[in-house]
């Protein structure tokens, strides 16, 4: 359903900025749980979308937060972050031509 899978990019898309200034947060204040439930939400979203590569660095985060050892952390989130700036143009992409194709429709 396309339809379906655009409104959860636009979904991911609008979240994902509080989600990583969250993460940002969590990790500057060393908050386990926080880190945790965003990286969590964040997984979620991108197991919904199929992004392979930031679902796998986002699980890693999430285990960071889960047994509470962030040394790590703040790189993982760079690499998260990094990935979701390369993918993020093709999900723009494909919201925006799915939006119109169905409009044409």
């Amino acid at each position: 359903d396309v339809e379906l899978l655009r409104e959860l990019v636009g979904i991911f898309l609008e979240a994902s900025p509080k989600w990583l200034a969250d993460l940002h947060k969590g990790i500057d204040q060393q908050h386990a749980a926080a880190i945790q439930r965003t990286a969590h939400s964040i997984k979620g979203s991108l197991g919904q979308l199929g992004v392979k590569t930031a679902y796998d660095i986002a699980q890693r985060l999430e285990i960071q937060g889960t047994d509470n050892h962030l040394s790590e952390s703040d790189a993982i989130l760079r690499e998260l972050e990094h990935e979701l700036d390369q993918i993020r143009p093709a999900l723009v992409s494909f919201a925006t031509t799915a939006t119109r194709s169905s409009r044409a429709t």
